[in-house]
């Protein structure tokens, strides 16, 4: 007999969900384009939802934090975790993450975006990546890159390009963006690999670069840096990813009313200008091919390790 009510009891439930405001924790401190474009989404999952989507910011373990607090949160869709490449990215670089993904159920993701190489040029003079790469190879050890620790988007990006080109530089590890871009600005870091819409805001400061971006098209925010492919380099391909999931076990009625709401929300004239400001791509395709391709991340990051001989934190 308990059986038999399930299912009456869940189309309840979501008939009336939301009845309080839903919260979004989001992984990255506030004022960066990942959390710019939370807000947006939040703002248009509120018109949809008829109640307020807050933001929480809760930075710290490269994004583990948060979605550790999503994974222990109530399955009743009012706790919704914004996250990136970078919750893939600890489950190989972290030897206890906190969370996996039968933890989460995905409601779909909202955008991705390339990579920039961001260059203090003080140490190599160098005008172009060739000769910057040029210079690493004649100085090994020299050149340093900023990281935000193992597992990070930031770091495995560097490794790669490290493998490709050999430019023989080293990893600094920071606890946050912020910090590593103030240090490459002030001189005392040589590289780290942002988005485009962080490198952009630096472009015109002394010694300040920008030499090359990832993936198969150039930004529209940074139209004359050319992709590392155009430079010989077809290897960097890597993006970006942001998406939103819910707790596992999650009442599936709530869930389809959360997957349509965020689907409709990426629609709004607010949302695509967020998307636009913040240089970044609508995703296109669904949960279910959101979730694969946060599973294809780990499995290219774990290859990454295995590769660059790095080890879990």
């Amino acid at each position: 007999m308990a059986l038999a009510g399930t299912a009456p009891l869940a189309a309840a439930q979501a008939q009336e969900y939301p009845l309080k405001p839903v919260t979004m924790v989001v992984g990255f401190p506030p004022g960066g384009s990942s959390d710019y474009l939370a807000r947006a989404t939040a703002e248009g999952l509120s018109k949809l939802l008829g109640v307020r989507v807050l933001v929480d910011n809760r930075p710290g373990a490269n994004s583990a934090i948060a979605t550790q607090r999503v994974a222990r949160a109530p399955a009743d869709g009012y706790t919704l975790l914004y996250n990136a490449t970078n919750m893939a990215y600890n489950l190989v670089g972290m030897k206890e993450p906190g969370y996996k993904w039968s933890d989460f159920e995905s409601l779909g993701g909202v955008a991705y975006a390339p990579y920039a190489m961001f260059v203090n040029t003080s140490s190599s003079k160098a005008k172009t990546l060739k000769e910057f790469v040029e210079f690493g190879k004649s100085n090994p050890g020299k050149l340093t890159f900023a990281s935000l620790g193992p597992g990070s988007t930031p770091g495995l990006v560097a490794e790669r390009f490290k493998d490709v080109s050999g430019v023989g530089y080293r990893d600094v590890p920071y606890k946050g963006g912020a910090q590593a871009m103030a240090d490459v600005v002030g001189g005392t870091m040589d590289v780290y690999f942002t988005l485009p819409y962080a490198a952009s805001s630096m472009v015109g400061y002394p010694h300040i670069a920008v030499m090359a971006v990832t993936g198969n098209k150039r930004s529209k925010r940074l139209p004359n840096v050319p992709t590392f492919a155009e430079l010989g380099y077809p290897q960097m391909t890597d993006v970006l990813y942001g998406g939103i999931w819910v707790a596992a076990g999650t009442p599936k009625p709530i869930l389809d009313k959360l997957r349509k709401a965020l689907a409709d929300a990426l629609k709004e004239p607010s949302v695509v200008a967020a998307m636009k400001q913040a240089d970044q791509m609508p995703y296109e395709g669904n949960y279910r091919q959101f979730d694969t391709d946060m599973r294809n991340v780990e499995a290219v990051a774990r290859n990454d390790y295995r590769k660059f001989k790095l080890e879990p934190q």
